[in-house]
């Protein structure tokens, strides 16, 4: 079975819709790669989806690679103890 990874950039308007980030777990047999280079911070509504999204990556063995992650994004994933559930990139 080949992989594919996809990578997906975030804008400062926030997450893809959770239900497009399934769509691309499904697809993907590789890492899905979110680029936060353009975002300083993190909402509420962003921080629900990126739990659902571990939880979901998790149960189909899919990773999820967090680029780009400013200091103060990173802060507030270990606050919230999603930090741990992701692997970082450049």
């Amino acid at each position: 079975m080949s992989t594919s990874n996809v990578y997906l950039r975030v804008n400062g308007e926030g997450l893809p819709s959770f239900a497009a980030l399934i769509d691309c777990l499904k697809t993907t047999g590789g890492d899905l790669t979110l680029d936060f280079a353009s975002s300083q911070r993190i909402g509420a509504d962003a921080l629900s989806t990126l739990e659902a999204l571990a939880n979901q990556a998790g149960e189909k063995q899919v990773g999820v690679v967090l680029t780009g992650v400013s200091v103060d994004v990173y802060r507030v994933l270990k606050l919230v103890k999603l930090a741990s559930r992701f692997s970082y990139g450049p």
